[in-house]
């Protein structure tokens, strides 16, 4: 029968392209049926439960080691970051009681020397937390892999998966031009193979962050063939106007946005990893360089918050301003009394934003879908 199958298949190929069609058809459809419907029961379960975010972004100092192209976080690097007693009175206030994942960056999150108390008392004070997610710049490859060992244990005792991404934007000088610093790289790729060669030893999932700019985009393709080569799971993005990071006197000498040769640049590099992926995160960045249009989701829309090493609160860490500070008002105060200006925020300024791109919204998946479908198909006789 499965000779008689390959016959078929090799002596009529439209038939071939016809099966290959309708499997995917099938199976996008399928999946964009089960997105309808698990979305609408989050918006019941959102109902029913109260409006505490269940995402926090926490950079914990302001401090780095490195001056990024497209980071503006250096003048703020004087700024007094809060001690862990603070962190602990902070995130005891009933508003973080509902949080199930927590982002932990920086500035660098390593030059904090006990980062690993900050990360204890942030598990201690979050009941519900079941992700952690450390992004880190790689450079203090001792320092970052033991002080990694130390949370993952910390972790498992308390049945918390741990994220590590290390941002890699470009293969020798050119990390030194995005980052700021010059003979970085082998540092960072120490780090990385590490990490990546010693599965389960420092974190549950590893994977590198690479952030487009006009300054790496015409190089990025060297660093898809070293995250290749080294078998590290890769993930890009865009960079963009982010108050968090203060970088809005930045933005037209790194944006790519700003630029219609970088622009189409970072179009065409998208649509090409779309469509070797079928990912819906680089998909949804496509189509934004694309038209201009945001299709992705956004957990801060209804589920998240961000905290700053100063004990700002924002609602999210792009567009947000800065709704209180956490230190002197309690957070649920803060967050509350505010809901009207993030209703606001959703209605102006979502649909111009490029961050946090990931899963499409459903009200796109079918675009998502149809393109999907539409893609040239390969098959083997």
């Amino acid at each position: 029968m499965k000779k008689i199958a390959r016959t078929l298949l090799h002596d009529y190929p439209y038939i071939a392209r016809f099966l290959l069609y309708a499997s995917q058809s099938i199976k996008y459809n399928t999946k964009y049926l089960t997105k309808i419907i698990k979305e609408k029961i989050k918006r019941v379960i959102r109902k029913l439960q109260s409006n505490k975010p269940r995402v926090l972004q926490f950079p914990i100092t302001y401090k780095c080691n490195f001056d990024c192209v497209m980071c503006g976080m250096q003048k703020m690097s004087q700024q007094r970051d809060m001690d862990i007693e603070d962190v602990d009175k902070i995130l005891s206030n009933n508003l973080f009681s509902n949080v199930r994942s927590i982002g932990t960056n920086g500035g660098e999150p390593f030059v904090v020397k006990d980062i690993e108390n900050y990360i204890k008392t942030i598990i201690n004070r979050l009941p519900k937390l079941r992700n952690i997610f450390i992004i880190t710049n790689g450079y203090l490859t001792e320092r970052i892999l033991n002080k990694l060992e130390i949370i993952k244990k910390e972790c498992e005792m308390n049945n918390i998966k741990l994220t590590v991404s290390i941002s890699v934007d470009g293969i020798g000088t050119m990390q030194d031009k995005m980052r700021g610093r010059k003979n970085i790289f082998n540092s960072i790729e120490n780090t990385c193979i590490s990490i990546s060669n010693a599965p389960g030893k420092y974190c549950d999932n590893f994977g590198v962050l690479c952030t487009i700019t006009k300054v790496n985009i015409e190089k990025i393709n060297e660093v898809d063939y070293w995250a290749e080569k080294n078998k590290i799971d890769i993930s890009y993005n865009i960079a963009t106007i982010h108050k968090r990071l203060f970088n809005e006197d930045r933005f037209n000498h790194f944006s790519v946005l700003t630029d219609e040769h970088f622009k189409t640049l970072a179009t065409e590099w998208f649509y090409y990893k779309f469509r070797r992926t079928n990912s819906e995160k680089y998909y949804s960045i496509y189509r934004y360089l694309l038209d201009g249009k945001r299709i992705a989701k956004c957990d801060y829309q209804v589920d998240g918050i961000t905290l700053m090493p100063n004990g700002d609160i924002s609602y999210c860490a792009t567009q947000s301003k800065v709704i209180g500070n956490s230190i002197n008002k309690p957070a649920d105060i803060i967050f509350e009394s505010n809901l009207d200006y993030r209703n606001r925020l959703v209605s102006k300024e979502c649909n111009n934003c490029s961050h946090y791109s990931g899963s499409v919204a459903v009200e796109y998946y079918k675009e998502y879908v149809d393109d999907i479908i539409r893609k040239p198909f390969k098959y083997r006789i």
